[in-house]
């Protein structure tokens, strides 16, 4: 009933609710196309790892420092990238939803290796189907319980990161942080995570981690879209438009230079002093 944010925000209230109209962004329009073919383009982990430097320097997300937010079309323009979704509402539960999946993952591979934590589960499992006469199904609820647990801890690693603190990648017995007779309290320990505090990796890291499982061309023209939503509500730049800008120009110049100034060399070459042509060709841009 509270919705996956009202598990993992401290104040869902809070949560911005900007939206933007994506249609008139270059996802989601008809965009021009220029008839120059541009071959350099740069790709592989190195030019990802760059790109990812840019979108974190660049680009707020929801627990960024105030003085990097900006008035700008959305707050949430990392999580916007990730999800690509028409609100900072959504993109942020986009976000949450695969880091919530990527802790349960490491999470339940650690609660499933750990013998104390197993033995827990195979205890409170058979105490279960023994009371519902079916102690049969005692392996079954082992491993449910088990993900049961993992989930939960993973609630906790998302609020903790949402809060302005830090998990690690991976769990040990000592920063394992819910116990199985609490699983059933999980919205009070839930609240114990609004310090932050902890060791590890912020929410932006995570964020940088998301961006490197699922690199392209999506994620380039999601920062455009910002780029341009930001840009037209600057003054001046109201009707801005990405795929109306120049990348590069070929151009050919000719013109002719008067005589005036050919006149002396000219006599010593023994050539009239009548002007003459000239040509060039090339091409300014930038890429």
């Amino acid at each position: 009933k509270m919705g996956i944010l009202g598990l993992v925000v401290k104040d869902p209230a809070s949560v911005s609710q900007k939206t933007i109209e994506k249609s008139e962004l270059p996802t989601g329009r008809s965009l021009e196309k220029g008839n120059m073919e541009v071959a350099c383009k740069e790709s592989g982990l190195t030019a990802d790892a760059i790109f990812q430097d840019y979108l974190a320097e660049h680009f707020p997300c929801m627990t960024s420092e105030e003085e990097k937010k900006t008035e700008g079309a959305l707050e949430y323009q990392l999580e916007y990238i990730l999800g690509g979704k028409a609100s900072d509402m959504e993109n942020l539960k986009y976000v949450v939803n695969r880091l919530l999946l990527m802790r349960e993952g490491t999470n339940f591979v650690f609660a499933l290796a750990d013998p104390t934590m197993r033995r827990q589960a195979e205890a409170l499992a058979v105490s279960l189907a023994g009371v519902t006469g079916a102690a049969i199904l005692a392996p079954v609820v082992t491993t449910a319980l088990l993900l049961a647990w993992a989930y939960g801890e993973s609630l906790l690693d998302v609020r903790t990161l949402l809060s302005g603190g830090k998990v690690e990648l991976v769990k040990n017995a000592e920063n394992w942080k819910l116990s199985l007779s609490r699983l059933g309290k999980i919205l009070e320990v839930l609240k114990e995570c609004d310090e932050g505090g902890g060791q590890g990796l912020g929410y932006e890291e995570y964020l940088r981690l998301l961006l490197a499982a699922k690199s392209g061309m999506s994620y380039v023209m999601r920062t455009l879209d910002m780029i341009e939503a930001d840009l037209r509500l600057q003054k001046g730049t109201e009707n801005f438009r990405a795929d109306h800008c120049l990348v590069r120009v070929q151009a050919k110049t000719e013109w002719r230079l008067p005589a005036v100034f050919l006149r002396v060399p000219m006599a010593f070459l023994g050539r009239g002093g009548n002007g003459q042509n000239f040509s060039v060709n090339g091409y300014s841009g930038y890429l």
